[in-house]
């Protein structure tokens, strides 16, 4: 019979595990400092693009109406390593001004890119803003020629201009195409081209090339497509915009691709979600230099589950993030999951942030942690709001406690107990004797 002062001291020891567990990490793990924040005014701000700074910091960049008499216009802000605001600017276009993406330039200034609209200046049109290291202006252009497009990616070149990418509306049969075109470091326009097929073509990301050239990533219904189904699309082109190699992907459903990175191995991940029979799922698929697909992998933990940026980490795995609705609420959360070279998942968080979060842009800290930019939907502050979000190596953030962690833990403080116990037992035994 098991005494009770024994049972205490076995339920004493749980409980402290239970109350410490989400303080543990694995053994030889080093856990990092991790936060989340917010930041905004009255009204909404959407973060759409985050770089990782040279000074080991964050710029954010998206729109705001808070700072603009209730105008859409383009916000930049700067934070430190620990999140804390550093400055920030309000860019106006030519009525409304929205930024999709953004690089920091060889001078430690900022280059976005995204569009403007006016209707009586011509509707949208593809809008470059150029900044120095502190958010001031240096230019601003416009850039009609490319039609009434939105840029969506952009990289600068060695001689300090820039290629952008983008979508406009050809007015055709298809309605969307797409553009590549390389801008002076002054903001002139050098020279543009076009990528069109019969369907939808939509180009979201841009690369820069070993040899010069470009490699871009989108989506398209112009070949392979069943019933206008899209699916994921891959061009390389040389240093002139002349294409090299063109690669769709089918057999997914519907996919659509939200960003493509280079690996280690001199290939391609290409990240975004696949719609086949009423669900969402992420899709990642990798290729080789030349765009072969060399395998795939879908992830799912509910009926939407959306991926929106991704990234190769420096262990040649992958961390993807993305939106999911594993709660079956009507609002969605965050989720982060990380895998090995081969797409295997390794470890996946979901964070219950107090309001609907979106993730659009996701980088690896130098610590080996995680850092994650959106907008969040505050259940208790007004409106939208730019969100960044600090994590550990393994995607904890210390109001998220790991179940995983926990449960191994949990498990491990059990067995440990039943051990100390049965020794005690025996040694009892003994002493009787």
């Amino acid at each position: 019979m098991v005494k009770l002062g024994s049972l205490f001291f076995v339920c004493t020891v749980l409980a402290v595990a239970i109350i410490v567990s989400p303080l543990i990490r694995p053994v030889c793990a080093v856990a990092t400092v991790t936060w989340s924040k917010t930041y905004g005014g009255a009204g909404n701000e959407r973060a759409y693009a985050m770089v990782k700074t040279n000074d080991g910091g964050y710029a954010l960049a998206g729109t705001t109406n808070s700072f603009s008499q209730g105008l859409i216009n383009a916000w930049l802000l700067k934070v430190g390593s620990d999140g804390t605001p550093q400055w920030d600017q309000v860019f106006s276009g030519l009525g409304v001004g929205i930024v999709t993406c953004m690089v920091q330039t060889g001078d430690g200034g900022y280059a976005l890119g995204g569009y403007t609209y006016s209707l009586d200046k011509g509707g949208v049109n593809p809008w470059i803003v150029k900044t120095d290291s502190t958010g001031n202006l240096l230019w601003n252009n416009t850039y009609s020629q490319l039609g009434f497009g939105i840029i969506y990616g952009l990289v600068q070149n060695l001689d300090l201009s820039l290629t952008v990418v983008g979508a406009y509306n050809s007015f055709g049969d298809s309605g969307v195409d797409s553009f590549l075109a390389r801008i002076n470091a002054d903001g002139g326009l050098r020279w543009n081209r076009t990528f069109a097929g019969p369907g939808e073509d939509e180009l979201f990301a841009i690369l820069k090339a070993g040899d010069g050239g470009y490699v871009l990533g989108g989506y398209t219904s112009s070949w392979d497509s069943t019933n206008g189904s899209t699916n994921f699309w891959l061009l390389k082109t040389d240093a002139s915009g002349m294409l090299v190699w063109n690669h769709t992907y089918s057999g997914f459903g519907s996919a659509v691709l939200s960003t493509v990175a280079q690996t280690s191995d001199g290939g391609y991940a290409l990240v975004g979600y696949r719609r086949l029979s009423g669900q969402d799922d992420f899709l990642l698929v990798k290729t080789d230099s030349s765009g072969l697909m060399l395998w795939n992998k879908t992830y799912s933990q509910s009926n939407l589950d959306d991926a929106l940026c991704g990234i190769q980490t420096v262990d040649g795995g992958y961390a993807i993030a993305g939106v999911t609705n594993a709660s079956g609420t009507a609002m969605v959360k965050v989720w982060l999951i990380k895998t090995d070279p081969l797409g295997e998942i390794q470890w996946n968080q979901t964070y219950n942030e107090t309001g609907q979060t979106v993730p659009t842009s996701l980088v690896q800290a130098s610590d080996g942690g995680y850092v994650l930019a959106g907008y969040m939907n505050s259940t208790t502050e007004n409106g939208e709001d730019f969100w960044l979000m600090k994590t550990d190596e393994f995607g904890v953030v210390p109001e998220y406690p790991n179940a995983l962690m926990f449960t191994t833990f949990l498990f491990a403080v059990t067995i440990s107990c039943i051990a100390l116990h049965r020794k005690f037992k025996i040694k009892q035994g003994y002493a009787e004797k």
